[in-house]
């Protein structure tokens, strides 16, 4: 019984997994010298390097198209988030203040149930806080702008501020006003 370290590995186990991990890096050494590195290894590890960086830029893409789907309704159009937000921080306070312990039995579910609310609420209140922020900054530019451009100008400037439901007309939009201010040489940040 000294063998057993906890559970069921033992020392046995633990020196066959090694010995796994060894032999794998051994072959992997052997690859890289032997040139076979170069006909499978490379371009084995370049799909799987495009692959993750394909993925990385989709979900880019989709976090920044979530995030600025509000904006043009003045930052508080996405009520639906909103709405869970404050369910979920009723939930979260009944059962804390009820204790959420006594109520499930299994640790691990009471860990998963508040590290999935904190994430929740941790979303909502960024995506609230940055929508807000992004329709202050349109704001504010559009009217320093107001006095040195055209009616017709300015309109078409919040028409591009209303319009914005997700990255790319966000990008649009922040490059008009700042094309604008470029033209009348009026200093404006960019949004960050």
């Amino acid at each position: 019984m000294s063998h057993v370290i906890s559970g069921f590995i033992t020392r046995k186990k633990i020196m066959g997994i090694n010995k796994i991990i060894n032999i794998v890096g051994i072959i992997f050494l052997g690859a890289l010298g032997s040139g076979l590195w170069n006909l499978a290894g490379e371009p084995t590890a370049g799909f799987i390097y495009n692959t993750i960086t394909s993925f990385g830029g989709s979900v880019a893409i989709v976090y920044g198209n979530q995030l600025n789907s509000s904006i043009g309704s003045g930052g508080w159009g996405d009520r639906s988030s909103i709405l869970w937000f404050i369910i979920f921080t009723c939930l979260l306070t009944y059962y804390m203040f009820t204790g959420i312990k006594s109520k499930l039995n299994n640790s691990y579910i009471v860990l998963i149930v508040l590290l999935s609310s904190i994430l929740f609420i941790g979303w909502v209140s960024h995506k609230v806080i940055y929508s807000h922020k992004a329709t202050l900054y349109f704001d504010k530019n559009i009217e320093i702008l107001a006095p040195n451009i055209s009616r017709e100008e300015h309109l078409q400037l919040r028409a591009s501020y209303r319009s914005i439901n997700n990255l790319e007309t966000f990008n649009k939009a922040q490059k008009q006003v700042l094309d604008f201010a470029k033209r009348h040489n009026i200093e404006i940040d960019s949004f960050n």
